[in-house]
């Protein structure tokens, strides 16, 4: 690598070197990240002193702290082409997002002169996926591929990094639940432990979400508050404050935990694939529950869908999805998740369209009971959910959409959205024998 080298460097790499380590936010402008200042190029260059105790970077959200780890991974990727670098996140539709834009920096015009001021000629990229990164710029002996990505429940076991970086693989699913930030911290010392090298490096970026989240248990960070980047105006920081709780104001953008007020759900719990056992998934053990549609119909109302399996022991387990549109708008997608998890009579409350939607998936051939509800929403979801979810009855199945997960944890008597903790609180109730009106033809099973 050049930079090993530096007695024979020219002074065109030189300079070169010397932008990527003091001055990196200026290549940024150039592959399109205009918003990178000072500050950023600051952060990347602490990317490049990290060592085997974890660099941790802690900024506010929309900081652009991901474009500083994009850019920097193609950096490490032009300059150190023979080291290979695993880059985690929470889910793997962020991950391919991320591996997309790099792989875009990497082919840009500006990558290419690069590597023409570092080693006299162009580059191609010989592994181009939706995970995976490699090039044709030389490895020396090593046959590593130069740049994975990770879900964080990805298999990465029996494999080893060079660098590992992991970013946001905290969220507000951390914020909500104690199993899922235990989980967290079980894979952060995995993936520490055991997959990086002894002699590698290791970088944490991301936001807090609870004190005793995953940041818990990493060395001390440097953090940037909103108030200290100087990114957004007071104007926008006010902005920000009025269109969000208190509670992920002071999380996402002030870096520090405070409980929400108003929360009447705390702690949800997930069932994860792993404690299962058997081969078995979530899919599986929920298999022929019950499901309930909570209907949108107007301009901003969410369409929620649960499917519901009760256990011999007492627990409920849980699907949940969520969509903000109108319920014709993703009723072939609901039928699809019936089928996907082979669930049995669908429940469908009355009041908003005086039964039509029973009628027409009933036409399809849908087994539909209906009721008419009568109790308020808010009395029923804290009379009927509210004391098993305390007694630790409930358990979200790890494909739930957090989505539908998270519209339950921000429930209060003053929330936008309810639908989700209606679905649910009213196929809950319907499961423990509660009449229905079964329609023509079909019986209540």
């Amino acid at each position: 690598m050049v930079e090993e080298k530096k007695s024979t460097l020219n002074e065109k790499q030189k300079n070169l070197l010397d932008r990527v380590k003091n001055k990196a936010h200026l290549i940024g402008h150039l592959v399109g990240f205009k918003d990178l200042s000072e500050l950023h190029a600051k952060w990347i260059n602490k990317f490049w002193k990290a060592g085997w105790t974890p660099y941790v970077l802690m900024s506010h959200r929309a900081s652009f702290k991901t474009s500083c780890v994009e850019l920097f991974i193609a950096l490490h990727i032009l300059l150190k082409p023979h080291k290979s670098i695993f880059y985690v996140r929470k889910t793997d539709a962020l991950v391919k997002t991320i591996v997309a834009k790099v792989s875009g920096i990497l082919q840009s015009d500006v990558f290419q002169a690069l590597s023409q001021i570092i080693y006299g000629h162009g580059f191609r990229l010989t592994k181009n996926t939706a995970t995976e990164i490699d090039t044709s710029l030389p490895h020396e002996n090593s046959r590593e591929i130069s740049f994975r990505g990770f879900g964080l429940d990805g298999r990465i076991t029996g494999l080893h990094c060079d660098l590992l970086i992991v970013d946001d693989i905290c969220d507000i699913s951390d914020r909500n639940s104690a199993s899922e930030r235990e989980h967290t911290k079980d894979i952060w010392r995995e993936l520490h432990a055991n997959i990086l090298k002894k002699d590698g490096k290791s970088i944490a970026i991301g936001t807090p979400w609870h004190e005793s989240d995953v940041f818990s248990i990493m060395p001390k960070p440097d953090k940037y508050d909103v108030y200290s980047t100087g990114i957004f105006t007071e104007q926008q920081i006010e902005a920000t404050k009025r269109d969000t709780t208190k509670a992920l104001f002071a999380a996402n953008y002030e870096l520090k935990f405070i409980a929400d007020e108003d929360a009447v759900f705390t702690d949800y719990q997930i069932l994860y694939d792993k404690d299962i056992g058997y081969g078995m998934t979530g899919a599986d053990v929920i298999k022929g529950g019950i499901c309930h549609i909570d209907a949108g119909y107007f301009g901003g109302d969410t369409t929620a869908f649960t499917i519901l399996k009760k256990t011999p022991d007492g627990r409920f387990l849980v699907f949940g999805k969520v969509w903000q549109k109108h319920v014709q708008s993703c009723l072939s997608e609901i039928l699809h998740l019936k089928e996907k998890y082979d669930a049995g009579s669908l429940y469908l409350e009355t009041n908003g369209d005086k039964g039509y939607l029973a009628k027409e998936l009933r036409e399809q051939g849908v087994r539909c009971m209906t009721y008419h509800e009568s109790r308020k929403k808010y009395e029923k979801i804290t009379n009927v959910l509210l004391p098993l979810w305390n007694n630790k009855k409930i358990f979200f199945i790890q494909d739930c959409d957090l989505n539908y997960i998270n519209q339950i944890m921000t429930f209060s008597a003053y929330c936008e959205h309810d639908d989700c903790a209606d679905s649910l609180a009213s196929i809950v109730y319907r499961s423990e024998g509660f009449k229905v009106k079964a329609l023509k033809g079909f019986d209540l099973v």
